[in-house]
């Protein structure tokens, strides 16, 4: 997101809070929705990286969602969503997955050095290839799956989940555990071998 940073810092939420002028909403319901901002912004970016989104793609679909609340906001609207939390990452997912949207740009290409192939890997650089490979697995599932997934890493029930996705609880739950086969088997194939060929 553009703007302030957000960091848990006292003052760079001050500095939020100040900036925003709101004819319609009170200083108390601007203070929330700011302290919900600050609170979930980076978990609605992690939600939309796990999918495949670039960081700044994550960051921009984030912000398109969280401008929409503010707008509801504005007009007296926000505080009638039921689930705040689903609603901004329904909102921010949508945003991203639009023909016009976020998605449709290149992916960015890493630019960090690579070291050379007699270097030492640093320590937790296994962790790191790890992290990458579980991420690129995520972005993998299909559809649902993925999106299943995604909400119930960041604490959605199966309910929850349904609702947002716009299906049945037992469906849900059924894009839940297909989503998992699919993850462990990914993974799994993943894993190299004792020769160091993948399995």
């Amino acid at each position: 997101m553009t703007g302030p940073q957000h960091g848990g810092d006292a003052s760079g939420l001050e500095q939020l809070r100040a900036a925003l002028i709101l004819p319609q909403a009170s200083i108390h319901e601007r203070d929330v929705f700011v302290e919900f901002l600050v609170a979930e912004q980076p978990f609605v970016v992690r939600f939309l990286m796990r999918l495949g989104a670039t960081s700044s793609d994550a960051e921009d679909a984030a912000q398109e969602a969280f401008i929409r609340a503010w707008q509801m906001l504005n007009r007296g609207l926000w505080f009638k969503v039921r689930e705040p939390r689903g609603w901004i990452r329904h909102v921010a997912l949508r945003s991203w997955q639009r023909p016009n949207g976020c998605r449709r740009r290149d992916r960015e290409i890493p630019t960090a050095e690579v070291p050379e192939p007699h270097a030492r890997p640093s320590d937790g650089s296994e962790l790191t290839l790890a992290t990458l490979a579980t991420r690129s697995a995520l972005a993998s599932l299909p559809g649902n799956e993925g999106i299943a997934l995604a909400l119930k890493m960041d604490g959605f029930t199966s309910a929850e989940s349904a609702q947002i996705l716009g299906v049945t609880d037992q469906q849900a739950r059924d894009l839940l555990k297909k989503a998992r086969r699919r993850l462990r088997r990914t993974l799994a194939s993943e894993q190299p071998s004792p020769e160091g060929r993948t399995l």
